[in-house]
């Protein structure tokens, strides 16, 4: 478990600045070290719909899921 993750699970907060260290972090492991860029984003996001369809899971639902929680969590700081 990262720092983040354990600060959070430790302290039950997380805040938009900690969420997007924990996207960061999964694009970096994702990119192999190479410099981040916008293509990282697509190529995840692309990855993990083929994740989803691999596990059944309806990846536009989680998508939405995603912006609702998105425009939840995004006045919180």
């Amino acid at each position: 478990m990262d720092d983040i993750a354990r600060d959070a699970a430790e302290t039950g907060f997380c805040d938009n600045s900690d969420r997007a260290d924990r996207a960061q972090a999964a694009i970096d492991a994702y990119a192999s070290g190479a410099p981040r860029d916008e293509s990282h984003f697509a190529d995840l996001l692309c990855d993990l719909r083929h994740l989803a369809d691999r596990d059944g899971i309806d990846f536009a639902t989680q998508l939405i899921r995603a912006g609702n929680n998105y425009n939840a969590e995004k006045d919180e700081d």
